[in-house]
């Protein structure tokens, strides 16, 4: 499984890993600056809060 650090701005920036087979992101300094929400992430990727974080 891959996962993406570092430049994950945008849900869009999401959606150009997973579409290449990226399994994970790390979003936390995006959530911080808040360029992305969490909402928004889990409800794009069909995954309620508790599945979504680990």
């Amino acid at each position: 499984a891959i996962t993406a650090s570092g430049g994950v701005a945008r849900v869009a920036d999401i959606d150009t890993l997973a579409a290449i087979g990226v399994e994970g992101v790390i979003i936390g300094k995006a959530l911080y600056n808040g360029s992305l929400s969490l909402r928004e992430v889990l409800r794009r990727s069909g995954k309620t809060t508790k599945e979504g974080l680990r």
